[in-house]
């Protein structure tokens, strides 16, 4: 048998963006949807189609959840979960005022890629980062800050959950806690290299469910 060289295996997919280079991406925005998306994006690591269908009703503000699988809407090996809104993201899905979350005037937006390839030449980026390499960059942040892979597995979508007692979970106020504090606290980091607010409340529950631990 001939010998043949294992592939390698880095890719595109393997881009980690450092905190600057977040920042920089950040502050290369310059439209308003453009920058939703980020916020969503970087606060729930969903996948960008499901940002872009991301809809105000499936915002659940009083239980603080996000459910990326609109009812009627049938799982797919992608899957979407629901998640907890962090509170960095949380006033600025409160003040939304569209029925689609991200969009141009107020009509849906099919694809980010465009958007986000000029911020990305703004910000000083090469062509491997992409909307995907934020999903990436967030995972691999998490885990740097010692959170569980079964969180971090539930917030990229790779468990469903299914169990009958799992559907009453994400009702508990320590539901997905550590990776939503891990990404707040990745805000509050964030935000003294970002020339924008980007926080209103800042430790409001992240400092609290620590002093609980």
């Amino acid at each position: 048998m001939p010998y043949i060289p294992a592939g390698s295996s880095g890719g595109v997919r393997d881009r980690v963006l450092t905190m600057q280079e977040v920042a920089n991406l950040f502050n290369a925005v310059e439209s308003e949807h453009m920058f939703m998306y980020l916020m969503i994006a970087f606060n729930t690591m969903a996948r960008p189609e499901a940002i872009l269908e991301l809809k105000k009703f499936q915002i659940n503000l009083v239980d603080r959840l996000i459910e990326f699988n609109p009812p009627g809407r049938k799982q797919t090996k992608k899957y979407r979960p629901e998640l907890p809104i962090t509170d960095t993201l949380f006033p600025w899905l409160e003040k939304a005022k569209t029925d689609v979350l991200v969009n141009w005037k107020g009509k849906p937006i099919k694809s980010i890629r465009r958007a986000f390839q000029l911020t990305r030449e703004r910000a000083g980026l090469d062509k491997e980062v992409t909307p995907y390499t934020i999903r990436h960059t967030m995972a691999t942040e998490l885990r740097r800050r010692e959170v569980q892979m079964y969180e971090l597995a539930g917030f990229l979508g790779h468990s469903s959950g299914k169990g009958v007692t799992d559907r009453y979970a994400k009702f508990s106020p320590d539901y997905q806690s550590r990776a939503r504090i891990a990404i707040d606290e990745y805000f509050i980091e964030l935000q003294s290299l970002v020339e924008r607010t980007l926080i209103f409340n800042k430790g409001l529950r992240v400092n609290s469910v620590l002093a609980g631990d």
